[in-house]
């Protein structure tokens, strides 16, 4: 019995915490569009097409970590 109570125990305060991750998430996307910080700057963004990185050049014979 004492099992039982603790499954039930267990399964109402998880609920607890997903309903109120999910409020969380409701809040969070509700204040998404009242900011007042609105930067329209778009530093090192172009139009163009981007071009995959070449990443960082070196030796086949190096080991990584």
């Amino acid at each position: 019995m004492k099992e039982y109570q603790s499954v039930i125990n267990d399964g109402a305060q998880h609920l607890m915490n997903h309903t109120q991750l999910l409020q969380s998430l409701l809040l969070s996307k509700q204040n998404a569009g009242n900011n007042s910080y609105t930067d329209e700057t778009t530093e090192g963004i172009t139009d163009g097409i981007e071009q995959p990185s070449e990443g960082i050049p070196g030796t086949s014979s190096e080991s990584h970590a």
